[in-house]
């Protein structure tokens, strides 16, 4: 919510009989608005995962938590498909 539209709701809320000082009702409108602020995740949360595949055939698939950390969760070897040497005319 920006600036304008909590000063926009104070002024509406002393329309509407509040008699506290205006900026006790903005104060109250933040607390309010507190309530419904997303929490940050916990330190061990899953808030995501990645898959990397590496040249060597290596597939790692990992967790990333809610403090920063990535913690691997699956490693596996792919066959990877076999190139052929290019051919040059001489």
């Amino acid at each position: 919510m920006t600036n304008f539209e909590i000063m926009q709701l104070a002024y509406q809320l002393r329309g509407q009989g509040d008699a506290r000082p205006l900026a006790d009702i903005v104060a109250s409108v933040q607390a309010d608005m507190v309530v419904f602020d997303q929490a940050a995740p916990l330190p061990g949360e899953v808030i995501g995962n990645k898959t990397e595949q590496f040249p060597d055939g290596r597939k790692v698939t990992t967790e990333i938590l809610g403090d920063g950390t990535e913690k691997v969760i699956k490693t596996e070897m792919i066959e990877m498909p076999e190139q052929e040497a290019p051919e040059y005319e001489i």
